[in-house]
């Protein structure tokens, strides 16, 4: 919030204000600016929401194996 990320920008909130059809793209931004706002009276562990981003590195500790290529 102190670098100013929960906050559109101008143009995309003059848009919002307008009632303007929104981008796909535009659409998500507003969403996930909306949500994140909902989100920071809550403490971290209950931020969570729907499936989890999970790296590949943190897969192998146990899921299934890579499916990175191996090459010899």
């Amino acid at each position: 919030m102190a670098a100013g990320y929960d906050k559109l920008p101008a143009d995309l909130q003059a848009k919002v204000d307008a009632g303007a059809d929104l981008t796909e793209d535009e659409e998500e931004r507003v969403r996930g600016i909306k949500e994140m706002l909902e989100d920071v009276p809550k403490a971290p562990e209950d931020r969570k929401r729907g499936i989890l981003f999970v790296e590949r590195h943190d897969e192998r500790k146990g899921g299934p194996p890579s499916k990175k290529r191996k090459t010899k």
